[in-house]
């Protein structure tokens, strides 16, 4: 066994391995959009990726959502922008976890917005509702 898989079993860690790493505003693996979270690279070494940070929230109203001449594009941005940001408050929540099973949870849910928000099959309509249930799920959040 490695050192990369031995730490990353030892860690509990996904193992990430790439060619090509770049990092931005985020992270890229051979050109594969890497979700936030940590991650046991080449070497045992230990790769942390952050949510992408918004400088500013930009909603949507339901008016534009709903207008059939609101762009596609728009609506994309829209989800993405409403997943970034229920993204980075899964990680804050993944970090200020003081458990272990809290923090997979976070981490998990992290996750699968990171899917949501990289899936570029969705039509117009499952895009505008994720949007409303994703920046329901962030006000929750906020609430809590």
């Amino acid at each position: 066994m490695d050192q990369t898989t031995a730490t990353a079993l030892a860690l509990r860690m996904p193992v990430l391995t790439f060619t090509e790493l770049e990092l931005t505003s985020f992270a890229l693996a051979d050109g594969v959009s890497v979700p936030p979270g940590d991650y046991a690279v080449h070497g045992g070494r230990v790769l942390r990726v952050h949510a992408p940070q918004q400088p500013e929230e930009k909603t949507v109203n339901e008016t534009t959502l709903f207008d059939q001449e609101t762009p596609d594009e728009v609506i994309r941005e829209a989800l993405a922008g409403a997943a970034n940001r229920l993204v980075g408050a899964y990680m804050r929540a993944a970090q200020a976890a003081t458990t272990p099973e809290t923090k997979e949870e976070a981490k998990a849910k992290m996750r699968q917005v990171w899917e949501v928000k990289n899936d570029l099959d969705m039509g117009r309509d499952v895009m505008i509702a994720e949007i409303q249930r994703l920046q329901g799920v962030l006000t929750e959040m906020r609430q809590a």
